[in-house]
This record gives C-alpha cells, sequence and structure tokens, in this order.
C-alpha cells in the first residue's frame, strides 16, 4: 500500500504529459504541413469547424481545432493521449480526493458535505475522462454530431469536477495549512482556474463578434494552459 501510495503523482504526471504532447505534436503537425485547411474549416490560421448549416443562422458556432487535426494528421497519437489522458484524469481526481481524507496521508477533516462533494468530483471525473476517450475515437469528420455530443458531455464533467475539487481543497488556500507545500499548490490551481475562466469568458466574447483568428489562439491558450493544470496536482500528490 506504502509503494501506491508513493507513486500516485503519476496520475497526473500522465494526464498533463500526454495532453500537452497530444497539443504540441498536432500543432506542429499542422504548420508542418504547411498550415492545411480541412473541410469544413474556414479560418486559414487556426483550425476550427463550424457547425452544420441549420446552426449557422443562429450565429453558434463550435471551434474543435485539435479534434480537427486530429482526425486528418496522426490520429493514433491523439487517441493515444487522448485515452492516458482521460484515464489520467480520473486516477488523479480519485487520488487528490483520497490524499485529502487518508490518515495515510494528510488526513484533513471534512463534512458530509465536502466528502460527498468529493463524490460528485470523482463521478464528474469519469464522465469526463470517458467522454474525452469516445471523442477522440468519434472523430469531427465522420461522425460531427457524436463527437459534439461527447465533446459537450466532457467539457461539463471536465468543469464540474475541477469547481469540485477546488471548493473541497479551498480551506487550505485560506488559512495557514500545516502542509505548506500543499497550500501553495492549491493557490496556484485556484489561479489557474481563475485564468482559464477569463480566457474561456474572453473566448466566448470574441467568438460572438466574429473575430475568429484571435478566439482561435485564446482557446489554444486555455486548452494547453490546462495540461499545466494537470501537471500542478503532482504537487498535491508528491
Amino acid at each position: 500500500m506504502k509503494v501506491l501510495l508513493h507513486h500516485l503523482w503519476l496520475f497526473p504526471l500522465v494526464a498533463g504529459t500526454a495532453w500537452l504532447v497530444a497539443l504540441l505534436t498536432l500543432l506542429i503537425a499542422w504548420f508542418a504541413k504547411g498550415m492545411p485547411q480541412y473541410p469544413g474549416q474556414s479560418n486559414p490560421y487556426v483550425p476550427y469547424e463550424l457547425l452544420p448549416e441549420s446552426y449557422q443562422n443562429s450565429r453558434l458556432i463550435m471551434i474543435r481545432f485539435v479534434s480537427d487535426i486530429g482526425a486528418f494528421e496522426l490520429k493514433p497519437v491523439f487517441l493515444i493521449c487522448a485515452i492516458m489522458t482521460g484515464l489520467g484524469f480520473i486516477g488523479t481526481t480519485c487520488s487528490v480526493h483520497y490524499a485529502r481524507y487518508s490518515s495515510r496521508m494528510y488526513g484533513l477533516k471534512g463534512s458530509r458535505i465536502a466528502k460527498a462533494v468529493s463524490c460528485l468530483a470523482i463521478i464528474a471525473s469519469i464522465v469526463a475522462g470517458v467522454n474525452l476517450i469516445m471523442l477522440s475515437i468519434m472523430d469531427t469528420y465522420r461522425f460531427q454530431e457524436a463527437h459534439r455530443n461527447f465533446l459537450g458531455a466532457s467539457f461539463l464533467g471536465l468543469g464540474c469536477s475541477a469547481a469540485c475539487t477546488t471548493w473541497v481543497y479551498l480551506d487550505q488556500t485560506r488559512k495557514r495549512s500545516p502542509y505548506r507545500r500543499l497550500r501553495e499548490y492549491c493557490v496556484v490551481n485556484t489561479a489557474i482556474q481563475v485564468c482559464e475562466l477569463g480566457l474561456g469568458a474572453a473566448f466566448m466574447v470574441l467568438l460572438n463578434k466574429e473575430w475568429y483568428r484571435i478566439a482561435g489562439f485564446l482557446e489554444w491558450t486555455v486548452t494547453i494552459l490546462g495540461s499545466f493544470w494537470l501537471l500542478n496536482f503532482i504537487g498535491y500528490l508528491a
């Protein structure tokens, strides 16, 4: 058991590294190919795909840059990294919440509400991880409707899990903690999430204003920053 506890930090390491590798590999491949435009893509700078024509009149636009490249370039890389990220994220969430309450690790007290929120975070992480894997299998080119549904479910699960985990560990940022390094990582985690929310909001505004080029770059930024958010959990478990 002790050996396993000492290696829980591998979950966020695998999840964050795999996702970062997927993003950088696909982006580099896209640049190396001369920034080609894929079917359904109209932005010459950042890969994205419009929703089906029936939705375009409502000005709703779905940006799927990673999936667009993954559907045409290095799909095995995207698939393998998505599987590693999905499973790693589930393992990370389970480990982080186990670490909080277990006497073998932090042994921090938690109310019934806090423990219920931890359970919700774990369930949401499973939803996010499974749907991430499924959307990597059902690519944007051949399975647009299914991919869109899996993408939405993945973001919903990810957001819920992240919010719940932040809430559960929020007490470690408000007061002096006996685990000084844990407090530092909790503060960094919260700061990254605030940045993600701000960038996400800016992305939606720019998207609504039809400034697609800047919006596309912002979405790349949000996704890459998410890799470092995952890697930050190493500090919770190391």
